[in-house]
Parts: C-alpha cells; sequence; structure tokens
C-alpha cells in the first residue's frame, strides 16, 4: 500500500517541477520577444526634440524683441531728457531727476523679470528631461536582468 502511494507523490512532485521550468522558460522567452520588440521600434522622441527646438527658437525671438522694445524705450526717454534740457533748465533738471528715478526702476523690475524667466527655464528643462527620459520601468526591468 506504501509503494503505490509513494509512487503517486513521487509522480506529481516530478510534474509540478516540470511545469514550473516550462513556466519559466515561458516567461523568460516572453521577454526577450518583448526586449526585441522595444529595441526594434523607432523612438517617436525624434519628433519631440525638434519640437522642443522650435519652441527654444521662439522662445528666443520673444526675448530679443522684448529687448529691442526696452531699447528703443530707453531711447526716447535720452531724447525727451535732451528736449527738456533745451526747453526750460529749471523744471526740466527735476523731470530728469525724476525720469531718472523712473528708468532705474523700471531696470530692477526688469532685472528681476529676467530672473523669473531664467526660472521658468529651468522648470521647463526638468520638465521636458521628465518627459523625454526613459520609462522607469523600462529602467527597472534592465535592472533586474
Amino acid at each position: 500500500m506504501r509503494s503505490p502511494l509513494i509512487f503517486f507523490i513521487f509522480i506529481i512532485v516530478i510534474d509540478l517541477l516540470l511545469k514550473s521550468s516550462k513556466d519559466k522558460k515561458k516567461i523568460d522567452e516572453a521577454r526577450r520577444k518583448r526586449i526585441q520588440e522595444l529595441e526594434k521600434q523607432p523612438r517617436p522622441n525624434k519628433g519631440v526634440i525638434t519640437v522642443l527646438k522650435d519652441e527654444m527658437q521662439k522662445e528666443t525671438q520673444k526675448r530679443q524683441r522684448k529687448q529691442n522694445t526696452n531699447k528703443a524705450k530707453q531711447e526716447v526717454v535720452v531724447q525727451e531728457k535732451v528736449i527738456d534740457r533745451e526747453l526750460d533748465w529749471d523744471d526740466s533738471f527735476w523731470e530728469a531727476k525724476r525720469n531718472e528715478r523712473k528708468h532705474h526702476e523700471e531696470e530692477v523690475a526688469n532685472s528681476t523679470g529676467y530672473n523669473k524667466e531664467v526660472r521658468e527655464d529651468i522648470l521647463r528643462g526638468i520638465i521636458f528631461s521628465e518627459i523625454l527620459s526613459e520609462p522607469k520601468s523600462i529602467k527597472n526591468q534592465r535592472r533586474s536582468m
């Protein structure tokens, strides 16, 4: 009675071991196929990179336009100072002082705005690096191999 029972248990254990090894082989094979498929697929990031370059060029053009308008405003202020000095020395002197103070305040405001733009650019860079970087799930798969 013991021998048929031991034989039956032995067959079940062998069957379980063979089945688990077959399942493991299937999983490994599926993983290899998936990796090969991912390597064969073209990366869509190339289109994104060109879009990013275009956006960066647009941003630089906007900044250049702002700088040009600021230079034009400064030239107008300088011309106004010259005209004021030619018209009336007493009143124009105090107005020139006020204009200089306003001009100085505008420069301070522009310098802080520039820092704000730099911060925004850094934030955009971080966001785009996260978007363009490889997914973490793929990174984890490579570590486990």
